[in-house]
C-alpha cells in the first residue's frame, strides 16, 4: 500500500503545551483552540436535555408561558390598570432573562462535578464546561426572546428608536450570565453545600427581580439599593427596546448592570484560574 504523500504533507499538528501558571492570553488562547471540544459538549447537553422529555424542544416555548401565567395570577390584576404597556408583553420582555439567568447559574453549578470524568481524562480549559452549560439554556432565551418579539410586533409596541437597548440589554445579560456561572461552579467544586441552598437563593432573586412587575418612572436615584441586582437594568431595558414601558432609568440602570457584570465576571475568571489546577483533585 502506497501512502498518498500529498495528504500526508499537507495536515497540520497542532501541538499544545500545559504548563501551570500561564497567563490569561494564553488561556484565551487555548480556549479558542479547544473550541470543537466546546462545540461537542453543547451538543451532547442539549440532545440530553430535550430526547427523552414528552414534548422535547417545545418546553423552550412553554416556560416563558409558564412564567407569564404565574405573574399573571399574581401580579396581573394589581398591575394591569396602572401600566400603559400589555402586562402580558411585560411579563414576556423579562421572562427569557430570567430562564437565561437561572438555568445557566443550576446547570453551572454541577458542570464540573458531573464531566469529572472528562475532567480526569483529558486536558483542556474547564473553562469550557460551564460555556456549554450556558450555551444550552441560550436556546431556550433565542425561543423566548422571539416570543416577545412576536407579541411585541403583533400588538404593535416596537419603537426603531428604543430597538438599540436590546442588543446592549443582551451583552450585558451573557456577561452576568457568565460570570455568575463561573462563580458557582467554581465554588461548587471546592464547596458542595452550594448545590442545596442556590434552589432558595434563586426563589429569592426572582421575587427582588421584577419579572412579574414593573418599577415605572422609579429611577435609579429613588431606590439604590434595588438596582444593586444587576438583573432589574437588563430587565428594565429589554422592556424599553420591545414595548410601550415608560421608566427613567433606562440608560444608567443598564449601564450600573454591565458594570457591576463585568466585575463579577472578571473577579470570577480570576478565581476560577486560581482553583482550575486542583479542581480535578477535589471533585
Amino acid at each position: 500500500m502506497e501512502l498518498d504523500h500529498r495528504n500526508h504533507q499537507s495536515l497540520r499538528v497542532i501541538e499544545i503545551v500545559v504548563e501551570p501558571g500561564i497567563g490569561a492570553k494564553q488561556y484565551l488562547y487555548d480556549l479558542w483552540l479547544h473550541r470543537q471540544v466546546f462545540l461537542l459538549i453543547s451538543i451532547r447537553d442539549t440532545l440530553m436535555r430535550y430526547r427523552q422529555a414528552f414534548f422535547g424542544i417545545a418546553w423552550a416555548l412553554l416556560r416563558p408561558l409558564l412564567v407569564l401565567l404565574f405573574f399573571a395570577q399574581v401580579f396581573g390584576r394589581m398591575h394591569s390598570e396602572t401600566m400603559q404597556t400589555s402586562y402580558y408583553l411585560l411579563v414576556l420582555c423579562a421572562a427569557p432573562v430570567w430562564i437565561l439567568f437561572s438555568g445557566s447559574v443550576q446547570d453551572s453549578i454541577q458542570s464540573l462535578v458531573r464531566n469529572s470524568n472528562l475532567i480526569s481524562k483529558i486536558y483542556f480549559p474547564r473553562l469550557l464546561l460551564v460555556g456549554a452549560a450556558i450555551s444550552v439554556n441560550c436556546v431556550d432565551f433565542l425561543i423566548g426572546l422571539a416570543l416577545a418579539l412576536f407579541f411585541s410586533l403583533f400588538l404593535g409596541e416596537i419603537h426603531l428608536d428604543r430597538i438599540i437597548f436590546l442588543p446592549l440589554a443582551i451583552l450585558s445579560l451573557l456577561t452576568c450570565v457568565l460570570g455568575w456561572s463561573i462563580w458557582v461552579a467554581a465554588l461548587n467544586a471546592r464547596f458542595r453545600d452550594l448545590v442545596n441552598i442556590a434552589p432558595f437563593l434563586l426563589q429569592v432573586l426572582l421575587i427582588a427581580s421584577p419579572v412579574g412587575y414593573g418599577l415605572g418612572t422609579d429611577s435609579i436615584l429613588t431606590r439604590p439599593f434595588y438596582y444593586l441586582n444587576p438583573l432589574v437594568g437588563i430587565i428594565e431595558a429589554m422592556r424599553y427596546a420591545l414595548s410601550d414601558y415608560q421608566t427613567t432609568a433606562v440608560f444608567w440602570g443598564l449601564f450600573f448592570s454591565f458594570i457591576q457584570s463585568l466585575v463579577i465576571l472578571t473577579l470570577g475568571f480570576i478565581y476560577f484560574r486560581k482553583i482550575e489546577d486542583a479542581i480535578s483533585d477535589t471533585i
